[in-house]
């Protein structure tokens, strides 16, 4: 279970179905990629598959970098937007909203927290 939380830089959600989904897509890009890399995946050794699989970490890690870097989201269906992007539309500015909600991100991404309320953002009133 170790290798799977570092295949990329997974955020932690407090709803485990959330959690399973984010570790499934996870386990299906490690797969795409070993089965890019190798013709028969039966075939291949534990120190290839092992090698295999540092490289795919580090290239993930290089795309987290290289977002967190340029001030865009790093995760979820917004990934690779700057908050400036997401403040244009009510749809990026509700979902920024409701992440200032959510504990996970203002305890993670404390970066990001600043910029939104650097935009004006507040977290979305409960109804």
């Amino acid at each position: 279970m170790h290798i799977i939380y570092n295949l990329r830089p997974l955020t932690s959600h407090p709803r485990p179905e959330t959690q399973d989904t984010t570790i499934k897509m996870s386990l299906q890009k490690l797969l795409d990629h070993l089965n890019e890399k190798f013709d028969d995946i039966s075939m291949v050794t534990g120190s290839e598959l092992y090698q295999s699989i540092e490289e795919y970490k580090k290239e993930q890690d290089t795309k987290y970098q290289k977002l967190k870097s340029e001030g865009k989201i790093t995760f979820g269906r917004y990934r690779g937007y700057t908050v400036k992007e997401m403040v244009r539309t009510m749809k990026g500015r509700d979902y920024l909203r409701w992440l200032l909600q959510q504990t996970w991100f203002t305890e993670k991404f404390t970066d990001l927290v600043e910029q939104i309320e650097k935009e004006g953002i507040k977290k979305k009133s409960p109804r």
